[in-house]
């Protein structure tokens, strides 16, 4: 159907978005696939969409917004019995610098991510990590975690480059940076 096809397409022009640092563009799109998704009561693309939609809030500093959506894909993922690593709750956690409930993320996550050989996962979570270890002022474990998220295509590495600069400045690596 035409609505799939567009559901579809939105995650690439969402991936693409990230990749051109065009937040405001992301915006549009996230918000237009959770609409999309809902209308149509197609929940494994809604699972997505508001996965998608949970960094959006993230990287906007609305973490409120961001935690109600984290409760809802809960909801799906229980209703549905749905696989998704849980890179939503990490993205939150590791927001807020709550090291215990991030790093209990960060095992999750990568449990399933190596299972199913997600390269993209990793770099993402590694992404997360860089960015709670940058909060905690654990620059050296920055790096190492936003080095490997450097690595990754897209948007992801973009947000590890960017943890990457942080981390090698704070901790007086300057030509890292």
């Amino acid at each position: 159907s035409s609505r799939y096809e567009d559901r579809r397409w939105l995650w690439f022009a969402s991936a693409i978005a990230v990749g051109l640092w065009d937040d405001e563009s992301w915006h549009i799109i996230a918000t237009r696939w959770v609409q999309s998704a809902r209308q149509s009561g197609a929940l494994g693309d809604l699972l997505l969409a508001l996965n998608v939609r949970v960094f959006v809030h993230l990287f906007a500093g609305e973490l409120a917004a961001a935690a109600a959506l984290v409760d809802e894909i809960e909801a799906v993922r229980e209703a549905t019995g749905a696989k998704l690593a849980p890179y939503h709750a990490l993205g939150l956690a590791a927001s807020r610098g709550h090291e215990a409930e991030a790093e209990a993320a960060i095992a999750a996550c990568m449990d399933e991510v190596v299972t199913r050989g997600e390269g993209t996962g990793l770099s993402a979570i590694q992404r997360a990590a860089a960015m709670l270890y940058n909060g905690l002022g654990r620059y050296e474990d920055a790096v190492v975690a936003a080095r490997q998220a450097a690595e990754a295509e897209l948007g992801v590495a973009n947000w590890g480059l960017a943890e990457l600069v942080e981390a090698a400045t704070r901790s007086d690596r300057r030509e890292l940076a």
